[in-house]
């Protein structure tokens, strides 16, 4: 399927981990009473990992950085030219900053049809620096890992999170 860049829209988040709790952040979106990772819409000429970041930051308060992790994934490696016939096979990968995860939604006819594509990153937040105000539709909440699955809001999130935690 194809579409034009009028019916797509381009989002990245986290799943952001508060290492010295052992706890995952969860938006509560007040108005709607839902439980959300953090995401939002990448700006014109924002790379994805500084979309995830600065998303975070907006709707959280918190300062965050991106987790290396470890992962399987397609992604060719940084090759010379006799070696760029790699094959196209999952293989593993340590200490890259790459998404995890793809999610792929339909938007709704009144938004304009089309989809909405986010791509998941695993988020630390970062101790050292203090929490600012988050956006006033949501409220924060750090949870266990348990809890956070079954607050959630989007089974698209729960799979989300429950993958996140593997590449630490």
């Amino acid at each position: 399927m194809n579409y034009p860049s009028t019916h797509f829209v381009e989002s990245a988040g986290t799943v952001l981990f508060d290492l010295s709790t052992r706890q995952i952040c969860l938006l509560h979106h007040i108005s709607s009473n839902e439980y959300l990772l953090p995401k939002g819409r990448r700006n014109l000429g924002e790379s994805r990992p500084d979309a995830a970041i600065r998303e975070t930051r907006e709707e959280t308060g918190w300062t965050c950085r991106l987790s290396r992790v470890k992962m399987w994934t397609r992604c060719t490696l940084a090759v010379s030219e006799e070696e760029s016939r790699v094959e196209n096979v999952p293989r593993r990968v340590d200490g890259v900053v790459e998404p995890f995860m793809l999610t792929q939604r339909m938007l709704p006819a009144e938004k304009g049809k089309g989809v909405k594509i986010i791509w998941w990153f695993v988020g630390l937040v970062e101790e050292a620096v203090e929490r600012g105000k988050g956006e006033e539709q949501f409220e924060a909440e750090l949870l266990s890992f348990e809890a956070a699955v079954d607050r959630l809001t989007f089974p698209d999130g729960q799979g989300s999170r429950s993958s996140s935690h593997r590449h630490l």
